[in-house]
């Protein structure tokens, strides 16, 4: 079957709204454009209207998709979606071709043919809800261990090699590395510049995990640097939050940048030495590969996937991860003070980064297209 002739269905029933949204939801994005590139058409299945130009403008990803299903379920039942969505796919399964679920770890839906797992959860996290929600979703959950369990989900693709062994430690499955596509050849045109300021950036949407109080307290110890936060504005609250926290203690030295678009990103990273990553939960980091990619030493958390997969635990290889703040602050004052380590370390990425980029993503994505197509043609 020639690949234009396939039709794909990409799942990702999140939050499309205009401030809503991040990593998995640019994700999908780079999928369905990675995707049209290989020839396919593609098909969104969402439960909100999806805002393009909101998308395009922070992603920089400019992608017309050949059609949209909207799957918008009752509020009573929204808990419960998976299943709704799991009977309304028998109607449209005539229509597509290959169905690819890229929220598989917060609705993981059965009998899909391809799930993307950015994290298992819904699988591991459950135990901190309250126990009232816990017993209204009692039942759903049970029924979605048991369809993990048989392996249900289709074929399992993720975002790292930390994700990879999580999966299989929370829901005994096997799964395939995929790392997210990244432009890099895109950022990298902006690595040249050695105009480079005592700047810190810092990319990521408004949310308490990004821990932005630890930016704040570490620029409270490097004054002689600017700190820059660059985010999607999906917590409300949290940014105001951070924004008073950086009046009440009288910085100066940081700004925040909510909803700026991609261009304005790309300027900023060309003019930093540093990007500075505080989130301590992260699986990937997207951000971290761009920020080195435009030329920008990386410090960051020292667990997860960012120094598994990012970093491969080399420390001041590639750049530096910490595990206090004031390590932190050191790190940035060094490499700010440090043309000769910032050269040194920006040699040794240019060819790092390229296993994380677009042309790499594509490669590896048709190959699993190719058997994915050809598993489907034997079962029927």
């Amino acid at each position: 079957m020639n690949s234009r002739e396939i039709r794909v269905g990409i799942i990702h029933k999140s939050i499309f709204s205009r401030h809503g949204g991040g990593g998995a939801e640019i994700f999908s994005l780079e999928l369905a454009s990675a995707l049209k590139e290989l020839g396919f058409r593609v098909i969104y299945i969402t439960g909100d209207k999806y805002n393009w130009e909101y998308y395009r403008k922070i992603s920089g990803v400019n992608v017309k998709i050949d059609g949209e299903i909207l799957f918008r379920n009752p509020p009573l039942f929204k808990a419960y979606d998976e299943f709704i969505d799991m009977l309304r796919l028998n109607s449209v399964r005539r229509e597509i071709d290959i169905l690819i679920n890229t929220n598989g770890g917060v609705k993981p839906i059965p009998f899909v043919d391809i799930t993307y797992i950015h994290s298992p959860l819904l699988f591991n996290m459950w135990y901190s809800w309250p126990s009232i929600y816990k017993a209204y979703l009692f039942p759903r959950n049970a029924i979605l261990k048991s369809f993990a369990r048989h392996n249900m989900l289709g074929l399992i693709l993720t975002n790292s090699r930390f994700t990879k062994i999580e999966i299989k430690k929370v829901m005994g499955l096997d799964s395939i590395v995929l790392y997210p596509p990244i432009d890099v050849e895109r950022y990298m045109k902006y690595s040249n510049n050695e105009k480079r300021e005592r700047l810190v950036i810092s990319i990521g949407r408004f949310s308490p995990k990004k821990r932005y109080e630890d930016l704040i307290e570490i620029a409270s110890k490097v004054k002689d640097a600017k700190f820059v936060i660059i985010g999607a504005v999906s917590d409300v609250n949290y940014m105001r939050r951070i924004t008073r926290l950086i009046k009440e203690k009288g910085l100066s030295n940081v700004i925040v940048k909510p909803n700026a678009s991609f261009q304005e990103k790309l300027e900023l990273l060309s003019r930093a030495k540093v990007y500075l990553h505080t989130a301590r939960n992260e699986r990937f980091g997207i951000s971290i590969v761009e920020g080195m990619a435009a030329g920008c030493v990386p410090v960051v958390y020292r667990s997860r996937g960012p120094w598994l997969d990012i970093l491969e635990e080399r420390q001041g290889v590639y750049g530096f991860a910490y595990r206090d703040l004031d390590e932190a602050a050191s790190m940035i004052g060094n490499v700010l003070d440090n043309d000769v380590l910032w050269r040194e370390i920006l040699i040794n990425t240019r060819s790092h980064v390229l296993k994380f980029s677009r042309n790499a993503f594509k490669r590896k994505l048709m190959m699993i297209m190719k058997e994915t197509l050809a598993t489907r043609n034997n079962y029927d």
